[in-house]
């Protein structure tokens, strides 16, 4: 029987690695459609090994699950049209949880994500060889004016999260072994970032390279830090005069002339909040409106029927603060090793943009958690061999 349950950890464990590139087959195969489909099966399947390994669920989990299954029983009452947005949500907050629980420790995803580390890196080099042989086929994709880098995937923000995700993984690498290689993986995740113009992702990214200065360099380095920061700016400069920078500046400049370097997301949001006033507002504020009702509204309001690119407010217009304070909960939970970082990233991506409604990175979330926990699950490592070696001295 104990064998039979390092069997299952090992299966989920794998499973979380390979996802990028079973991600990337599977939006070929389907030409970019059922993705949402495909990668809410993937979760299906790695909560049931989770909850087959573990055995047993806390109780606070089945309290949240027993108010999910409230919630979804008005969803399919009130919003058949977008009823998929909401399973997406339940099923990021459960991945969520997953990863924030002490059933499988931090401590053991490192431990398993470093012993496999070379599989990793041929499942990202798999994953590249997929898109560039997609991309030499089919070329990049018009949009905002210009021609972005979006492969098979139905829209380049995927495929920018799809890369910071990996990028963060390859930096957790570069980080524990300074293997100079790997430099070249986050090199690549980046330009492919800046070329399918998704400006979050950028920042989110920008972030990420700021914590391996910050993680590399001491203060007893400064010069060292200096040249880094001078080849940086010489591959930039170099990368600006070779067109990779052409999309993003084009988009920039599309949305300024629109009148917001953002697109509009301040009226955005505050359209979507507007929402709640659409009828009683305490019963709205309360069990929220439905995302269908919440894209209706928008479409009346601004012109334009979309969701607030916010995960806070998507969750408390579309499923009141029941789904909200639930949402914030299992995020700040998910986020509580290295807050200021996860916020900085992940929460930053949350708030600008979205994050459970992009569900084809719900099962990666993992990877952002093994970049920014380890530093402090090192220093407590470290500490406790201080301490045993006190004592036996």
């Amino acid at each position: 029987m104990h064998r039979f349950q390092i069997k299952i950890r090992t299966i989920f464990l794998e499973l979380l690695l390979v996802y990028p590139v079973i991600n990337i087959m599977g939006c070929v195969f389907f030409h970019g459609d059922n993705m949402t489909t495909l990668s809410l099966s993937y979760c299906s399947i790695l909560i049931l090994l989770y909850v087959t390994d573990v055995k047993k669920l806390s109780r606070k989990n089945i309290y949240i699950l027993i108010i999910f299954a409230f919630i979804l029983i008005l969803e399919i009452y009130r919003d058949q049209n977008m009823f998929i947005l909401f399973v997406t949500f339940i099923f990021a907050n459960i991945m969520l949880s997953i990863y924030s629980s002490n059933k499988i420790m931090v401590k053991e995803y490192i431990e398993y994500f470093v012993k496999k580390k070379n599989q990793f890196y041929i499942v990202q080099l798999v994953f590249l060889i997929i898109l560039f042989l997609f991309v030499m086929k089919n070329g990049l994709t018009a949009g905002w004016n210009t021609w972005v880098l979006q492969g098979p995937y139905n829209y380049p923000h995927t495929l920018a999260y799809l890369f910071l995700f990996m990028m963060m993984l390859d930096t957790f690498y570069f980080i524990e072994f300074r293997e100079k290689f790997v430099i070249l993986f986050i090199a690549v995740s980046f330009a492919c970032i800046i070329l399918t113009a998704v400006r979050s992702v950028l920042i989110a990214s920008i972030i990420v390279i700021g914590y391996i200065f910050y993680r590399v360099f001491s203060r007893k380095q400064f010069i060292k830090f200096i040249l880094y920061c001078f080849l940086l700016f010489v591959c930039i400069y170099i990368a600006y005069n070779y067109g990779l920078f052409d999309a993003l500046l084009t988009k920039s400049k599309l949305a300024l002339e629109n009148g917001s370097i953002s697109n509009g997301r301040s009226s955005i949001l505050i359209s979507s909040l507007y929402a709640l006033k659409q009828g009683n507002e305490y019963v709205n504020t309360i069990c929220g409106v439905g995302m269908t009702n919440l894209l209706k509204w928008n479409g009346i309001n601004i012109n334009a029927n979309i969701h607030a690119h916010n995960d806070f407010v998507d969750a408390l217009v579309g499923f009141g603060l029941i789904g909200l304070g639930i949402y914030v909960y299992n995020f700040v939970k998910f986020c509580k090793n290295s807050f200021i970082w996860m916020m900085g990233t992940v929460g930053f991506l949350a708030y600008v943009n979205g994050l459970f409604v992009y569900s084809d990175i719900i099962p990666i979330l993992i990877y952002a958690k093994l970049l920014f926990s380890h530093s402090k699950i090192q220093k407590n490592r470290i500490g406790k061999s201080d301490s045993s070696l006190g004592c036996v001295v």
